[in-house]
């Protein structure tokens, strides 16, 4: 996660006072804010609907290596077998 610092920075007292108004700008940016405290950074702050997106992609990702592991490893079955496995006895 990229955080430009000059402007995604925000010490945590500011975001306190300004919340509404910041919150509202990470919904239109889909931009992370990082918070600090006493200038050490405590937390990320991030729209909903742009956490979620990155989540996906995350498991998506990891669905993909996952998949790739097994086909290099030879742990694949043919699209019958799985048609014959998935309907049953």
């Amino acid at each position: 996660m990229e955080i430009d610092a000059g402007r995604n920075v925000t010490p945590i007292s500011e975001f306190r006072k300004e919340a509404a108004s910041i919150l509202e700008r990470l919904r239109k940016t889909r931009e992370p804010l990082l918070l600090t405290q006493n200038g050490r950074s405590v937390a990320v702050v991030l729209d909903v609907e742009e956490f979620e997106r990155r989540e996906y992609e995350r498991r998506f990702a990891r669905a993909v290596g996952e998949g790739l592991r097994d086909l290099r490893q030879g742990r694949i079955i043919s699209q019958d077998e799985m048609e014959r496995e998935a309907s049953g006895p």
